[in-house]
């Protein structure tokens, strides 16, 4: 690469990484080269460039180099017999002659540099380019025709001058001033053709770092041409300490977006590149790339990169890359990637990412991606994909899956599974399976399978259930393990127990209710005839275990046309198959006069231990055996009835076990018996 005596100028892509290439490692072995023809066969080797004052080196000085896999900044100390200060900015090496200590410093004298930047394609003026002084903190923009003038103070022999547009190639050149006044013409490649002689590594910040400019605060307090010249460069400066009173008026001036500092101190704003240390302000502190270490704010911080530590503010945070560390706003927070730590707003927090620790908001939380630890607020929490831990809020929970605990003074909702609890004040509802427990005020509901318990104050749903549900008024499910409420159960198959009021099941092993109906269970219907009613018709429903009876009957006894109807529960004795059954029923029927049935209490209480012989390989079944009777009536109402008399006084041949009571209520006891047919 040629140079020239003035200047040395390098094109170079830009690029986001600090202070690595110097680290690249390199071999060399060159016998009596001169030192431009070293360094040309070290810049080869690495992925940046170098800059220098070709005129410092004697064309008649040779080297003997033998360098197996040392590093950059190693090998060119030896190439330059460590003659050269070595800088790094960005992707760029800076080479500038040190000083003779014995030497008296030269005076300081001030320097114009003007000139035309153009595109080295098109030839068209490149404008708002920023020409920047490196480590001198002096600054100038391109006009609208690509005027620059840049002026400045310094007792440097050499100094860099870097060139750099968004869009092109970095460019820095390395002056030596003769005269006062320099012209100097640049022109800028453009990324969309790549440099002649190095290879194209362009990588361009970050989205959301490029965004802190646009955002409406920093518009408001960073003035243009300063945030401008920040854009266009990529590299920063290290600056130890830096003070300001707005973003335009501090110890950096118009540079300081270019700065990195180990301490700031902020009044009313501060516009930097960077914090590696400790940054404080009174009102909003403004970095365009990262902060490593403490940042505080009494009104608000802005961060384009990540942060690293602990940022506080009094009001807002907003990080448009990650957290890592404890962020701390008195009203809100914002994060636009991840967050590992804890992020705790007065009002709310909002981060477009995944977060792993915890997010605190006085009203609400949103994460767009995944939660792993406690995501707690006032109001409510959303996390659009998985939650590991906890999901806790005063109203409500959303989340795609939730793997441990989600809580809600209200409601929770799972846009997928859950694996582990959800608790509501209301409902729970989960799109997919739950492994675990729902516990809800009103409802709960599993789109898919429930391993675990479903428990509502009024019902549940579970598409199957390897578990159990328990609520208050109805259960469904199409396979379950036990469904207990008040009211109603559905279910398809009931593995062990389904208990309510009423009960639906295709098949049930004990289903217990005052109605319960399975299709595969008990459905029979019996006719028979007993010691009161010549005709009796009861419909058996239910499971072997337990089955509810319905009953109807009509007879004549003593001239008198008695309808009885009552209600009882059985259970079977003995393996279906076999031809042999017992079963175990108890009755309460209501006898009435069938052409005036005034009386209010006429309850006849059975208990009908039966066999049942299978006739053939089907229904029929003969069933036939004894009955043991109550029968209660109200005394006093009944002897009021002096037209009709009383109902049953007497059972011919069968003596009572028992006298009549007296007063309100008389009573009669007997032997009876049945015999029907089983269908």
């Amino acid at each position: 690469m040629k140079r020239i005596v003035f200047i040395t100028a390098i094109w170079l892509p830009s690029l986001l990484t600090f202070g690595q290439c110097l680290e690249e490692r390199v071999s060399l072995f060159c016998t009596q080269c001169s030192i431009d023809e070293a360094l040309d066969r070290l810049e080869a080797q690495v992925s940046c460039s170098f800059s220098y004052n070709a005129r410092n080196f004697d064309a008649a000085e040779f080297v003997d180099l033998q360098l197996d896999d040392v590093k950059l900044r190693e090998a060119v100390k030896k190439a330059t017999a460590d003659r050269y200060q070595i800088k790094e900015r960005g992707r760029h090496v800076i080479l500038i002659e040190k000083r003779n200590l014995q030497e008296q410093k030269s005076k300081k004298q001030e320097y114009i540099i003007e000139g035309y930047i153009r595109n080295s394609t098109t030839g068209q003026v490149v404008q708002n380019a920023t020409v920047y002084a490196v480590e001198n903190k002096y600054s100038a923009l391109s006009d609208a025709a690509g005027y620059y003038r840049i002026q400045l103070v310094t007792d440097e022999e050499q100094f860099g001058l870097s060139y750099s547009r968004q869009s092109f190639f970095d460019t820095i050149i390395v002056v030596s001033p003769a005269i006062q006044e320099v012209r100097q013409d640049i022109q800028l490649m453009p990324h969309s053709v790549a440099p002649p002689t190095i290879p194209t590594m362009h990588a361009e910040l970050p989205q959301r770092v490029r965004e802190v400019e646009q955002l409406p605060m920093v518009k408001l307090l960073v003035p243009d041409v300063q945030a401008q010249r920040a854009m266009n460069l990529e590299f920063l400066e290290d600056i130890p300490v830096q003070f300001s009173l707005t973003p335009s008026m501090g110890t950096n001036k118009l540079t300081s977006g270019m700065s990195n500092n180990l301490f700031s101190v902020n009044l009313l704003g501060g516009y930097n590149a960077g914090v590696r240390g400790l940054e404080a302000g009174v009102g909003v502190n403004i970095i365009r790339q990262n902060v490593t270490g403490i940042q505080g704010a009494g009104i608000g911080n802005i961060v384009g990169g990540e942060v690293r530590g602990i940022q506080a503010a009094g009001i807002f945070n907003n990080v448009r890359g990650s957290v890592k560390g404890l962020q701390a706003g008195g009203i809100y927070n914002i994060v636009l990637d991840t967050i590992i730590g804890c992020q705790a707003g007065g009002v709310f927090n909002i981060l477009n990412g995944s977060i792993t620790g915890a997010q605190i908001g006085g009203v609400f939380n949103i994460a767009t991606e995944s939660m792993s630890g406690l995501q707690a607020s006032g109001v409510f929490n959303i996390t659009q994909q998985n939650v590991k831990f906890a999901q806790i809020a005063g109203v409500f929970n959303l989340a795609g899956t939730v793997t441990g605990f989600q809580a809600a003074g209200l409601f929770n909702h799972a846009n997928d599974s859950v694996t582990g609890t959800q608790l509501a004040g209301f409902s729970n509802t989960a799109m997919n399976d739950v492994e675990g427990v729902q516990i809800a005020g009103f409802g709960n509901l599993s789109g898919g399978e429930l391993s675990g318990v479903q428990l509502a104050g009024f019902g549940n749903y579970a598409r199957d259930v390897k578990g159990d549900q328990y609520a208050g008024a109805i259960n469904i499910s199409r396979d379950v393990n036990r469904q207990v409420s008040g009211l109603i159960n559905i279910g398809r198959t009931v593995d062990k127990l389904q208990l309510g009021f009423i009960n639906f099941s295709d098949s049930a092993a004990r289903s217990f209710g005052f109605l319960s109906f399975s299709r595969k269970g008990v459905n029979s219907i019996d006719l028979f005839a007993d010691e009161v009613s010549m005709v009796n018709v009861s419909y058996h429903t239910g499971s072997k275990f337990f089955y509810n009876i319905l009953q109807v009957g009509f007879g004549s006894y003593t001239g008198l046309s008695i309808f009885s109807y009552g209600y009882g529960f059985g259970t079977d004795i003995g393996d279906p198959e076999n031809r042999m059954h017992l079963h175990l029923e108890f009755l309460v029927r209501q006898l009435d006069h069938l052409a005036k049935p005034k009386h209010v209490l006429n309850l006849n209480l059975k208990f009908d231990p039966s066999i049942s012989i299978r006739l053939g390989k089907k229904r029929p079944t003969l069933v036939f055996g004894p009955s043991f009777n109550l029968l209660f009536r109200n005394g006093l109402l009944q002897n009021t009835d002096t037209d009709n008399g009383a109902v049953l006084v007497d059972i011919p041949s069968q003596p009572p076990i028992f006298k009549p009571m007296e007063g309100v209520f008389d009573g009669r006891a007997w032997l009876g018996g049945r015999l029907g047919l089983r269908f």
